[in-house]
């Protein structure tokens, strides 16, 4: 799978934008509050969603009183475009108020992919991962402070690794993720 844009009409601090990723590596830099973190945390709303419930978890509140918006907190939204392996271009948004507008659309044919990865109520892209949202993010998202501390102490890389595995959902097949992951590793590291 590879990532080939995100965008957002209101995400934290960005409004009516969108970055498109290299077809090899992108790099994201800048100042401090440049908007790095809310990119990072857009992409992983767009491609994971939010769990749908009547009441939110602390994190979820903790999620959306950083990065809802500010200036226009009626409109928080991001999509992200995207090539699953077997060739199909998947654009997938999430409206993250109500959590209601949400779908996985076939950018080619059109076709509606949403009922396939529903996950706790919402599309969850991470399930074509073989994952879920907690395991995607406990894995594919690493934050700064997570990468100083790897390299201040390498043995806390296996600490997150051994949380991602605790985290990957009961229904999802872990042995099926494990050899995703070792695949794209002897294809492309």
């Amino acid at each position: 799978m590879k990532f080939l844009d995100v965008s957002t009409a209101g995400f934290g601090s960005i409004r009516n934008a969108s970055l498109t990723f290299a077809p090899k590596f992108t790099l994201v830099y800048g100042p401090n509050e440049a908007g790095k973190s809310t990119w990072h945390a857009a992409l992983n709303a767009a491609f994971c969603g939010m769990r749908r419930s009547r009441g939110q978890s602390p994190a979820d509140e903790e999620f959306a009183r950083q990065y809802r918006p500010w200036d226009f907190p009626e409109q928080w939204d991001a999509s992200v475009a995207f090539m699953l392996k077997d060739g199909r271009k998947v654009e997938l948004h999430q409206e993250l108020i109500d959590r209601i507008d949400c779908q996985a659309i076939d950018a080619e044919y059109g076709r509606d992919y949403t009922n396939e990865i529903i996950n706790e109520g919402s599309p969850d892209g991470s399930v074509w991962l073989g994952l879920d949202r907690r395991s995607f993010l406990a894995t594919a998202c690493i934050k700064q402070t997570q990468m100083l501390e790897v390299l201040n102490n390498p043995e806390v890389l296996q600490t997150h690794l051994q949380r991602a595995a605790a985290t990957c959902a009961i229904n999802s097949n872990g042995a099926s993720a494990l050899q995703l992951i070792e695949s794209f590793r002897a294809e492309h590291v």
